[in-house]
């Protein structure tokens, strides 16, 4: 049986949340998808002629913004590179600090992420400040994962002396500091001596928060 996009249950959770379709424009927007407002009424219509199936990327981030498998989504079988989703817990805001594992348990708070980027130690924080926009603003949440490798360049969470943030890690080997970089540039950069005790976490992902990403929205209405 082939794999086709399950729209009645895509309505029942739109009643169920009282999500509208424009709602689903600006997050897939913000997710870099852009549909018209036309093109997401083309999923319901009930003459199977005119009806059209989105791709199933889409599909994947409609099951994220619902927070429900994908596989409610879908009848029938499903492509092998869909994964389903976990959930993830919010330990709190960018600089309430790294969390131990304990607090992971305790977080009352969740998000969701693909399966196979998922390990029992992956958090996610709310990012504060715009040190990070317009990468990571005010209200997005922030996946991080203790057991990713960090590189020079990659973007962390962080926690020094007591203080705690999200910013891009640089390693200044000439003269022997580490660098935390803000990329707006109305921030300055962090310096400390490369051999400070500092705890960091690489960043995976970030979801956007509705409220962010305007840019994109205005696209979506048709709006340059």
């Amino acid at each position: 049986m082939a794999k086709i996009f399950n729209y009645k249950r895509l309505k029942e959770l739109m009643r169920e949340k009282k999500v509208q379709q424009k709602h689903i424009m600006f997050y897939l927007a913000e997710k870099g998808v852009i549909y018209s407002d036309d093109g997401i009424k083309n999923w319901f219509r009930t003459d199977e002629t005119q009806r059209r199936d989105p791709e199933m990327n889409t599909i994947k981030l409609l099951a994220e913004f619902f927070m429900v498998s994908i596989d409610e989504l879908i009848i029938g079988s499903w492509a092998e590179n869909i994964f389903p989703l976990r959930q993830i817990p919010i330990v709190g805001s960018a600089s309430c600090g790294i969390p131990e594992n304990n607090a992971l348990q305790e977080a009352n708070k969740y998000t969701y992420c693909n399966e196979q980027d998922w390990n029992e130690e992956v958090y996610a924080v709310i990012a504060n400040g715009d040190s990070m926009a317009p990468t990571i603003e005010e209200g997005d949440e922030v996946m991080c994962d203790p057991r990713a490798e960090i590189l020079d360049g990659d973007i962390v969470h962080y926690e020094i002396n007591g203080e705690c943030a999200i910013k891009t890690y640089k390693i200044d080997s000439k003269n022997k500091k580490i660098l935390f970089i803000p990329i707006n540039k109305s921030f300055k950069t962090k310096e400390f001596d490369e051999n400070t005790n500092i705890r960091m976490v690489k960043v995976m992902d970030v979801r956007k928060s509705l409220k962010n990403n305007r840019k994109e929205r205005l696209i979506a209405l048709g709006f340059k």
